[in-house]
């Protein structure tokens, strides 16, 4: 009867330890760049509460590292609560994924963010040979709609195209060679010239 008794209870407690870590409502949060640095701010919904929150980020949207933590007792019965955490070494010219962990029990969503760093350029082309495109990285903090054009060595144009975010990708077959490139925003006509070397 003890062993019946055992098994019946531990049916019901598998659902109500799933349900804990698996509830995602327990706030939202957003990243946005700060001078170099990757500025987080967390909103914590009412009603929810917890003994501190890691922070981890990822290269990768898989593997995740803890960077930080904001500690004590977080959240309030009636009101919801705002934290914020800056992360000061983020990755460069590449997505950087962030999570948090709630009490280290809940898990968030994950939400990316791309810091561009050209250093003393003002961009940065990079190849990429999993997928033989080329990828023209630059500072746009005004959202500015700008346009890429690129040049043989003989002046011919073989790309051409518009965006309005930092990175514009080259998915198309360009010739061998050094080619030359300009970026030209559309409302303040700022110019930015670039080359890349593209071999085989």
């Amino acid at each position: 009867m003890k062993i019946i008794l055992f098994i019946f209870g531990f049916i019901f407690l598998i659902p109500i330890t799933g349900i804990s870590q698996r509830e995602y409502d327990w706030g939202t949060f957003q990243a946005q760049e700060s001078n170099g640095s990757v500025a987080l701010t967390i909103q914590m919904n009412a009603g929810k509460s917890c003994d501190g929150i890691q922070i981890f980020r990822s290269f990768d949207g898989l593997r995740f590292t803890e960077i930080g933590e904001i500690p004590g007792v977080c959240g309030d019965p009636e009101t919801e609560q705002r934290f914020s955490f800056l992360d000061e070494a983020p990755i460069y010219n590449a997505p950087s994924f962030y999570k948090l962990i709630y009490g280290r029990l809940v898990s968030s969503e994950i939400i990316s963010l791309t810091i561009i760093n050209p250093g003393e350029r003002a961009y940065l082309a990079l190849f990429r040979p999993e997928t033989g495109n080329w990828s023209i990285l630059s500072k746009n903090p005004s959202n500015e709609i700008r346009k890429l054009v690129v040049f043989s060595l003989s002046g011919q144009v073989v790309d051409e195209q518009m965006s309005s975010g930092t990175e514009f990708t080259i998915n198309r077959k360009l010739p061998f060679g050094l080619l030359s490139f300009w970026i030209q925003g559309q409302v303040t006509g700022e110019i930015i010239y670039g080359k890349m070397a593209h071999f085989k």
